[in-house]
């Protein structure tokens, strides 16, 4: 028998609850961890009154239904939700999203796009699983657009609904491991209850429609083997890639097998190539500011005692180009073949981002080093199948092929980095200079 409008509007609460608990109970499956929805709160009101939910960045996925409703509905994530579930997705360090929950920007939720489209993919396809076994007359869902952003400054162009357009909605909570505890909801308009009689919206051109690939993608499968490695070993020596041992890289370095997409390829950015001054930067500073503490006749002397070389010709100009859907597993394991240090990141010659091995140590679990190989957990192995854009630090401080050793410890110390590739007047990537290539240069000078 077909509900009547009002049974159908009374069975959307249960229904609401059951999609979101199958939602947490697929994330629970396929990434290990805990997570949890609790109903908060119900009500039939204009748009406008969920402004107090979700009144900064919101995650909004409109969604197309056929059957016994016809028309689109929205599903909304608040700010802690879009970028705990992202995080989850793409398995980012806690502390990177305890820090977006707080603070974070629309640019922050851009570099996660690509996540934040697939937490709807499958959000949609577990409703659709509940739906379709609980409501007689329910024909599919399919997620038609995604929006990201602050929904209130006009509503009807981001999400399709107008502020005083009446709704029914239907607000959960929900909390996944030990992140906080953050709000879902599912807004029906009212027109999805008219009678049936009335003509039904037409359905989106199928190439409007698609809008996002479909969950599997958040499981990120190799392509091709990669060879073993210990991805933690981030000592000094193994960052220090000269010329003498640097094989030349070959064109084939890249992934080509990487399945083609037209994914944004914005990321959160990731910690800074290195969290702070260490001993190294500490030994640039301590040289380039020598010529603050001297005389001027000093200070002078000392710089023409450097020895007049430019970062073109102290660089490694071998240097090792992935692409950003390569898997964390293929970097470290082209980084051991080609015994680097560092890798560019990007198309074409054009540089989007910069990986060291210092990089991945600090954000991949520490059971993936042998020793630890007996308390290993499937987690720990998914790390290595996550792409590499996600761990890239997008933020790359480049040289001129004519800076001076003085300019490049400048920058060195100035960015606390230990690697910048060297740029010419184009801005193609001639090569990479190293704090050891500046100590090779220093070293050669005193012929020690």
């Amino acid at each position: 028998m077909t509900l009547s409008p009002e049974q159908l509007v009374g069975s959307l609460d249960s229904l609401t609850l059951q999609a979101f608990e199958a939602f947490c109970e697929d994330i629970s499956s396929m990434f290990g961890n805990t997570a949890e929805c609790t109903p908060d709160s119900t009500g039939q009101a204009a748009l406008s009154e969920l402004k107090r939910e979700f009144k900064k960045l919101a995650a909004v996925n409109r969604v197309q239904t056929k059957g016994l409703m016809d028309g689109s509905f929205q599903i909304l994530l608040d700010q802690a939700g879009l970028f705990v579930l992202a995080g989850v997705f793409v398995m980012l360090p806690e502390k990177r999203v305890l820090e977006t929950i707080r603070g974070g920007t629309l640019k922050d939720a851009d570099y996660i796009n690509d996540a934040i489209k697939e937490v709807g993919n499958l959000l949609v396809g577990s409703w659709d699983r509940i739906f379709r076994e609980e409501l007689k007359g329910h024909k599919h869902f399919k997620q038609t657009d995604t929006f990201v952003g602050s929904i209130w400054d006009d509503p009807e162009a981001h999400i399709g609904l107008a502020a005083e357009q009446r709704c029914r909605y239907v607000i959960c909570r929900m909390k996944v491991d030990d992140f906080p505890e953050f709000k879902c909801a599912a807004v029906f308009p009212d027109t999805l209850f008219e009678d049936q009689d009335d003509p039904a919206q037409p359905e989106q051109p199928e190439a409007q429609t698609e809008t996002a690939r479909t969950s599997e993608s958040a499981r990120i499968e190799p392509d091709r083997p990669a060879a073993k490695t210990d991805p933690t070993d981030t000592t000094d020596e193994a960052e220090h890639a000269t010329s003498e041992n640097a094989q030349p890289v070959s064109d084939d370095a890249s992934s080509n097998d990487t399945e083609p997409t037209e994914r944004s390829e914005t990321t959160m950015q990731t910690a800074a190539e290195d969290a702070g001054p260490g001993p190294v930067a500490k030994a640039i500073e301590q040289l380039t500011r020598q010529n603050a503490d001297m005389p001027e006749n000093s200070a002078e002397s000392t710089r023409h005692n450097l020895p007049p070389l430019t970062a073109a010709e102290i660089m490694n100009p071998a240097v090792l180009w992935l692409e950003p859907e390569d898997t964390v597993e293929e970097t470290l394991a082209q980084m051991q073949r080609h015994n680097v240090g560092y890798v560019l990141i990007g198309r074409d010659g054009r540089i989007e981002g910069l990986v060291s091995r210092s990089d991945l140590a600090a954000a991949i679990s520490p059971y993936l080093r042998p020793i630890f190989a007996h308390w290993r957990r499937p987690v720990d192995d998914a790390t290595m199948k996550i792409r590499i854009k996600w761990f890239m630090s997008r933020t790359v401080h480049t040289i001129g092929s004519d800076a001076s050793l003085t300019k490049i410890m400048h920058t060195m110390m100035q960015h606390s980095v230990r690697g910048l590739p060297v740029m010419d007047a184009n801005g193609a990537i001639l090569g990479l200079v190293t704090v050891y290539d500046v100590f090779a240069a220093l070293l050669n000078c005193t012929g020690l």
